[in-house]
Order: structure tokens, then C-alpha cells, then sequence
């Protein structure tokens, strides 16, 4: 997570901007369990999740390819779970 407000919101945003000029692209979140583990304790984790879901449901498709890598599935928000 970025220290100022929103840069960790742009960055999503930039990094699906820039995988999808790529495409095909694969961007990887690893260890997803692991960051959203306490996402109802953080405002900034649930900001993130708020664009991370938004940026997946905008951008994926044929070309580009969202993977979440996770130790304990039931661990991630139900945005993230499939």
C-alpha cells in the first residue's frame, strides 16, 4: 500500500492501464489472503479492494488475465472469491 492518499488507487489504475496497452497481459496479486486479511480494520485496505474489484470488472477480458495467489481462500473478501 502507497503512503499518500489515493496513490495506492492510481497505481491499480495504472497498472491495468498499462497491462491492457499490453495485451495479452497478465497482472498477479500474490499472497491476496495475506493483504486482505483484516480489510474490515483498514480504510486504506478497503479502498483498495473497492478499485481492485472495480479495475477487474473494467478491464479483464480474452487479453488480459487477473490471477490472486492465496494459502487460505476463505480468507479472501467475497469481491475476490470465485
Amino acid at each position: 500500500l502507497n503512503a499518500g492518499v489515493g496513490d495506492t488507487q492510481a497505481a491499480v489504475r495504472q497498472h491495468f492501464a498499462h497491462a491492457q496497452r499490453l495485451q495479452p497481459a497478465c497482472i498477479t496479486l500474490d499472497d491476496a489472503d495475506e493483504l486482505f486479511a483484516g480489510t474490515g480494520c483498514s480504510h486504506s485496505t478497503a479502498d483498495l479492494l473497492t478499485e481492485l474489484a472495480y479495475a477487474i470488472d473494467q478491464h479483464c477480458s480474452q487479453g488480459l488475465l487477473f490471477v490472486a495467489t492465496c494459502l487460505s481462500p476463505e480468507r479472501l473478501p467475497g469481491s475476490l472469491a470465485c
